[in-house]
């Protein structure tokens, strides 16, 4: 039985992955993209911003967020939990449920928003990154 509750529990904490580690925060500025997470139904949806900077010589991604609506919160974090970071056909950083939120959609352009290394140097000269989701379906 016991042997059982450890399979269970190794499942279970392999289930709920965390979000990438907050390394800095950053005041938004004219430099961050809108984003929208919208819902068919009447149900809310999340609205965002993003932005990628360079942190100790690394990509970083910075985002914050607002739910609109409490009922569609779950389908949104399972959206952000399969979003990604893609530099070089590469995705170089998964999950962006690190994002900071905010309590109003007013709030945003005021707000710090939280970023997370993805781990690569910061190439010389420009660069494209790109923000992303894999296929997939929500439902309520």
């Amino acid at each position: 039985m016991a042997l059982i509750a450890a399979f269970l529990a190794l499942g279970l904490s392999s289930a709920i992955a965390k979000p990438p580690k907050v390394v800095m925060r950053v005041s938004v500025d004219k430099h961050f993209i809108k984003y929208a997470l919208t819902w068919d139904g009447g149900f809310g949806g999340y609205r965002f911003l993003w932005d990628v900077r360079a942190i100790k010589g690394k990509i970083a991604s910075c985002g914050v967020g607002y739910y609109e609506d409490i009922s569609s919160m779950n389908q949104s974090e399972g959206v952000m939990r399969k979003a990604y970071v893609k530099y070089n056909d590469k995705k170089i950083l998964k999950d962006l449920r690190f994002f900071a939120r905010v309590k109003s959609r007013s709030a945003l352009k005021k707000a710090t928003a939280n970023c997370a290394s993805t781990g690569v140097p910061v190439p010389r000269g420009r660069y494209h990154v790109e923000l992303g989701w894999d296929a997939g379906r929500a439902g309520f």
